[in-house]
């Protein structure tokens, strides 16, 4: 072989290799390119057959059409993995066809369906069994056994004024909340929602049937020293006894859980007090206290774009727990049936307020429920003295705004969109008050089609302050306020008269220094 031959050769070898490098780079590319198109689904599978996001090939793409993706963001949307997208900004949704076993709740009833059918069907004494084991029962039941009493008959009061408004339940839902949605508009419904409060990205929204609730707000924290590492989602039930689920009711419930328990999560790991709350004199944020303010705030948020303004359903947990707290399970859910008529809406809120209790002959209540009602009345009743600003700056009480006002970092917290005309906020919580008995309008004020009216003509001013409130806003009820004894033996004569399938003239129950009462 000559020189010539032997240099031709070599670079024939090397052109060789350099062609088969060109091709496994072009091979690799290929690959990442497969790899990068399909991560969405990667990452969204779970290994764990609970928590596998559910198949719907009936779906069609009309949600590509939404609002919802019109963005720089926009991804086209498998029809064999339906919600295995991101929104925009990446914001995950995810499907489970039930909730997954480190989601439940230590008092997450595990053999519900059993026992729901026979009882319903067969009226046979449901006996519940909990995720929690009994002696975790027994430490969980012993911080919310005490049944408060002191807001009973306002309560009851607005169950009555709604029962003669809208005898039928699902009237009233419908026309708080709308009409019911499916889980897809809700997603698009949420992506506006966190769009307009400029969080797009910032939770996880996760769907799952059997919830214990319509909805809730969780977190981690990938480093425990850092609160910028906190990771958030909010859990919806999109099961049939949500009643959330509706064309306004998802708003309603966005206000709720975003608008309060998440902007408040979130402003809390800004400020100086989030890892020493001992040290700055804040109670624990498993206190009960700090549940009233959280609860009560976020009942009153939830009715701030609702289209009624009745405290119905926090009114209507604060009662069944008193009632509950005299009678078993079959007699309240019986008694419940003047309220609620629908038999699988009793059920889940008479099992709501049994939790923990496994023995169906067994009288007591779960309370924790009655801080929905009982904190937004504490709140109505302060609300000019109340320091929103504050309030939402993190996970404090009522009682501590004042005292840590100077040291919260207002300036670089998140606040809810309808927080941000502070005067219209307020001027809505005030109407929620009115409506509901808790606050006594001012001589100046009349109540028009679901809002306030301030009177501007001084003669009509002065005739107005010579009428009773009552006559002014055409009230119907009277708020009483009666000690907690006298209301147990109230509830008694009730369930007396109840057994002996009697009716008997129920005492009347007035209160001489208060006028307050409910607006139809």
């Amino acid at each position: 072989m000559t020189k010539i031959d032997a240099t031709a050769k070599e670079s024939l070898v090397k052109l060789e290799r350099n062609v088969r490098t060109e091709i496994s780079d072009l091979k690799l590319n290929l690959k990442r390119k497969s790899e990068k198109k399909n991560s969405a689904k990667q990452k969204l599978k779970r290994s764990s057959s609970e928590s596998k996001l559910r198949y719907n090939e009936s779906v069609s793409t009309d949600l590509t059409n939404s609002g919802l993706f019109k963005s720089k963001s926009y991804r086209l949307i498998d029809d064999n993995s339906l919600i295995k997208t991101y929104l925009k900004n990446q914001t995950p949704i995810r499907l489970y066809n039930s909730v997954p076993a480190q989601h439940m709740p230590p008092l997450h009833i595990t053999n519900q369906d059993e026992v729901k059918k026979k009882f319903i069907d067969h009226k046979i004494p449901p006996v519940l069994k909990f995720k929690a084991d009994e002696r975790s029962l027994q430490n969980i039941l012993s911080k919310h056994s005490k049944t408060n009493y002191e807001h009973f008959f306002k309560a009851k009061n607005i169950l009555d004024t709604v029962k003669l408004k809208y005898p039928n339940l699902i009237n009233y839902y419908e026309a708080n909340f709308g009409q019911k949605i499916t889980s897809i508009k809700c997603v698009d419904l949420i992506g506006k929602y966190l769009s307009e409060n400029k969080i797009s990205g910032d939770l996880t929204i996760s769907f799952a049937p059997g919830l214990t609730c319509s909805g809730r707000i969780t977190s981690y924290m990938v480093n425990k020293n850092d609160p910028s590492t906190r990771k958030f989602s909010i859990w919806i039930n999109d099961g049939e006894e949500n009643q959330f689920l509706r064309k306004d009711g998802i708003i309603s419930l966005c206000d709720h859980e975003i608008g309060t328990h998440y902007f408040r999560s979130y402003n809390d790991g800004l400020q100086i007090w989030f890892n020493e709350r001992k040290k700055f004199g804040l109670r624990p944020t498993n206190s009960t206290d700090l549940l009233q303010t959280e609860e009560g705030l976020a009942a009153l948020n939830t009715l701030v774009n609702a289209n009624l303004k009745y405290l119905f359903l926090p009114a209507l947990l604060y009662y069944m727990a008193c009632m509950a707290d005299r009678m078993t399970f079959e007699q309240l859910y019986n008694h419940m049936e003047n309220y609620i008529e629908i038999p699988e809406e009793r059920w889940k809120l008479v099992t709501r307020v049994k939790r923990g209790i496994s023995d169906p002959y067994k009288i007591g209540s779960y309370s924790r429920d009655q801080s929905y009602f009982h904190g937004a009345i504490d709140i109505l009743q302060n609300l000019d003295n109340v320091d929103f600003m504050t309030l939402m700056s993190g996970k404090i009480c009522l009682d501590e705004c004042d005292r840590i006002k100077r040291i919260a970092r207002t300036n670089s917290i998140k606040i809810p969109k309808f927080m941000k005309n502070m005067q219209s906020y307020k001027e809505k919580l005030r109407t929620i008050g009115i409506i509901n008995g808790i606050i006594e309008p001012r001589p100046n004020e009349k109540f028009k089609k679901g809002t306030i009216v301030f009177e501007k003509n001084p003669g009509e001013l002065k005739q107005n302050e010579s009428k009773n409130p009552k006559e002014l806003f055409g009230k119907n009820f009277k708020d009483s306020s009666l000690t907690s004894i006298e209301i147990k033996r109230y509830i008694n004569r009730e369930i007396v008269s109840k057994t002996k399938n009697t009716v008997e003239h129920r005492p009347e129950v007035t209160d001489n220094n208060s006028s307050l009462c409910i607006i139809i």
